[in-house]
């Protein structure tokens, strides 16, 4: 096939055409308020309608049985709210592209600015117009008198590097200027700023894609469960200890775990909230913690079952009172544990509700209240509730952002800290002689920096200060 020269020039244009159309749209100050406005509509979505609770996300019965409990609250609704992600809106794939795209659009804003940024702080532009400086709202002008000009030059660029100022002469000209300026470099700050937001929301998306997350870590004491998030290792609790104020409120708690991989003890340390155990790539931080329920199940008495059950979940049927479950997929039996009621008399305190199903199903088929020590039988399972323990529940965090994190919050903070205390100060000076007698102009410009005014005031001080001594010495 054949191309005329106009057709290929054409083709060739395309692609330029259309990176420059992308890049336009993404360094777009309002493109980014655009996805920063959707990722306050999606978090307020996120707020308003219910989610899919962090110690549940990562047990798929548990999830069914949420959502189970979620048909009586937006009934038709469910399945779609539970397709589109509107359940757990922060994991979805949707909010994650998002975040990343807002990183890129940042990023673009701050690379277009960085030209205009980079000719502020390396090239000067002198004023040359007394018409700049008598509309300058700081502004002073005082005529010299019969001293040389050169004199003058040299009286205001001592008056102005006194006070900090990297000066700049341009005698090109019959009119001499002077360009002074104070803190350019810390301009740079800026991208400081930007950068620490870029990374923000680069850990954020790095965490969203690759970081893993379990709130739902829950080990009664003397059990041991997988940590998981890829990991091999497996974490035993060996005790758990909780102490309180006077006034009942938690005064600290703790677990005492030992981490096993395969056959062999790695590590054993005190688990608080504020003092978490890495391993690996995870750390394990101490969250919760609540009562647990040993339960035997027997089948013509052998037992089945025998294990404790944490009652760390609440559901929506019981009035939310705390629940725990377990499945006995050989029975095709999903089993729920649920707490005493103090408001009623049904379920009284040392005594546990015992809630039947069948496996992905809402619909009970047996109920009782199980004593501790006597067995209760269904058909040809005995079920018995042997003895109370605690359980912790366990924060175990896989989050390769987290350093990110760290970092950008120091230059976010560095950064602003040094363009609200250094802003960019200038003064411009003009000796003009065109109207026979020499007069110096003296202008003054710093953004957002309401102590500029008094440090100008000083430099006009200093510099009529060093005119009148140089009048007097010549």
């Amino acid at each position: 096939m054949t191309v005329d020269a106009p057709a290929a020039r054409s083709l060739r244009s395309v692609q330029p055409s259309l990176v420059r159309s992308i890049w336009s749209l993404l360094a777009n100050v309002r493109f980014a308020l655009a996805m920063i406005l959707l990722l306050v509509l999606l978090t307020f979505l996120g707020t308003a309608i219910s989610q899919v609770p962090p110690p549940m996300r990562q047990n798929p019965l548990l999830v069914e049985r949420w959502l189970l409990a979620m048909e009586r609250q937006y009934g038709p609704l469910t399945p779609i709210l539970d397709r589109t992600g509107a359940f757990n809106v922060f994991e979805a794939p949707a909010y994650r592209a998002l975040l990343a795209l807002l990183t890129v659009s940042v990023a673009a804003c701050t690379l277009r600015r960085a030209p205009a940024i980079w000719r502020n702080i390396f090239i000067t532009t002198p004023q040359r117009r007394p018409a700049y400086y008598a509309s300058s709202p700081l502004h002073a002008r005082t005529e010299i008198g019969p001293m040389s000009v050169h004199v003058a030059v040299r009286a205001t660029r001592f008056a102005l590097e006194a006070h900090g100022y990297r000066t700049v002469l341009d005698e090109d000209k019959p009119n001499p200027t002077i360009y002074a300026d104070r803190y350019r470099f810390f301009r740079l700050a800026t991208f400081v700023n930007h950068l620490g937001l870029i990374m923000i929301l680069g850990g954020g998306t790095m965490t969203g894609l690759l970081g893993q997350r379990d709130d739902g870590l829950v080990v009664p004491v003397g059990s041991s469960r997988p940590v998981g998030l890829d990991t091999p290792y497996v974490v035993r609790v060996d005790s758990f200890s909780d102490e309180y104020h006077l006034g009942g409120a938690a005064r600290d708690y703790r677990s005492e775990v030992a981490i096993i991989d395969g056959n062999r003890e790695v590590a054993r340390a005190t688990i608080r909230v504020n003092e978490p155990l890495t391993i690996g790539p995870v750390r394990l931080h101490q969250a919760y913690f609540g009562q647990a329920i040993v339960v035997d199940v027997a089948r013509n008495g052998r037992s089945i079952f025998r294990d404790a059950v944490p009652l760390a979940y609440t559901a929506l049927p019981y009035g939310f009172r705390p629940v725990g479950f377990f499945e006995l997929p050989t029975e095709n039996l999903a089993i729920d544990l649920v707490a005493p009621d103090p408001a009623s008399e049904d379920v009284p305190a040392g005594q546990i509700a015992v809630f039947g199903y069948p496996l992905r199903s809402s619909d009970a088929i047996f109920t009782g209240v199980l004593s501790q020590r006597e067995p209760q039988r269904w058909r040809d399972l005995e079920f018995t509730f042997l003895r109370e323990t605690q359980f912790t529940g366990l924060q175990a965090v896989r989050d390769p952002g987290a350093p990110v994190f760290f970092v950008a919050a120091a230059l976010m903070l560095g950064g602003i800290l040094a363009v609200l205390y250094f802003p960019h100060r200038r003064v411009y000076a003009l000796i003009d002689s065109d109207a026979g007698t020499a007069t110096l102009w003296l202008a003054g410009h710093a953004a957002r920096d309401p102590n500029f005014e008094d440090e100008f005031r000083s430099i006009v001080a200093r510099t009529s200060r060093e005119l009148m001594a140089a009048e007097a010495g010549s």
